[in-house]
């Protein structure tokens, strides 16, 4: 009879958190995963709801409804990348004001995926590197001055737009259930995409988008935003502050212009003056809104 020497139970438990510790402690950093549970800790369960995308994925929306005797209809409110939902620097304190116009409003911050990620070194940057600083063979892809690089890779920005498509798509079959208008305010890159996605037929016709501040944060990417708007054949309220990033200050003349060319009526574009973070910039944007909406005789 051959003995089988017994494993103590401590080493045994020792082995099998080794090999689980990875998988738990990628579960702690997802990013998405992390803003939901903050999500949770900070408001009651009546003030947001958690629209699933699949067994793995879900994330959350604010809902909040109308203050007024009447409703006008919903009000879908996107954050820029980055911006958490709650975050007084977004769309948040946009809320209320639009409650009291009759609005129910549904917000939501874009995926929580990394689009900058460092992509690993390969040989050849290695060798480009170790070589004779007096080298004087020239580079394949040369950096001009006007030129600027950007981390973003390709496959990074596609799956982010992918996800982010699924997302809209969830908010979507939970705007069926509101009545009156369909009304999509984003901010940023997230205005840039979701215009994108309205001029592909992605999603169904809204009736009014207000973006603030639209660009991508890619050079390139971003001389394609005018296009965007010529493109768009929904009404839309195009509003710009002094405290808009470069990105976004650099396409303004041009998104007036391209809507101008593309014969758009229901294009208005109006700039917000004022201290940026400021209360009082959000009751003035509202009251930009109620006056774009009423021209249209909403």
């Amino acid at each position: 009879m051959v003995l089988i020497p017994a494993v103590p139970v401590r080493q045994t438990l020792f082995f099998a958190l080794l090999l689980i510790s990875p998988l738990l402690w990628a579960q702690e950093l997802d990013p998405q995963r992390l803003l939901n549970e903050d999500l949770k800790r900070q408001l009651p369960a009546h003030r947001y709801q958690m629209l699933t995308l699949d067994e793995n994925a879900e994330f959350p929306v604010l809902v909040n409804t109308h203050s007024s005797p009447s409703s006008r209809g919903v009000a879908v409110l996107v954050n820029d990348i980055s911006e958490a939902p709650l975050e007084q620097s977004a769309l948040a304190p946009l809320v209320p004001y639009l409650n009291g116009l009759g609005w129910d409003t549904l917000l939501l911050s874009p995926p929580q995926t990394e689009l900058f990620a460092v992509g690993e070194r390969n040989d050849t940057d290695t060798q480009s590197t170790s070589s004779s600083p007096t080298s004087k063979e020239p580079e394949a892809n040369p950096i001009r001055p006007y030129q600027t690089t950007s981390p973003m890779t390709e496959q990074a920005i596609e799956q982010h737009k992918t996800v982010f498509a699924n997302y809209m798509q969830a908010v979507q079959q939970e705007r069926q259930s509101y009545r009156g208008y369909h009304l999509v305010i984003a901010k940023g890159t997230s205005a840039a995409w979701i215009i994108e996605m309205y001029n592909q037929a992605q999603l169904p016709p809204a009736d009014g988008i207000v973006i603030l501040g639209p660009y991508l944060p890619d050079s390139e990417m971003n001389r394609r935003v005018p296009d965007l708007i010529s493109r768009n054949r929904l009404p839309l309220l195009d509003i710009y502050t002094r405290w808009d990033n470069h990105w976004a200050s650099m396409s303004v003349h041009q998104r007036r212009q391209a809507a101008r060319k593309a014969f758009q009526p229901d294009y208005r574009q109006r700039q917000l003056v004022g201290q940026s973070l400021s209360d009082e910039q959000y009751a003035y944007m509202s009251k930009e809104i109620y006056g774009w909406l009423s021209s249209m005789g909403w």
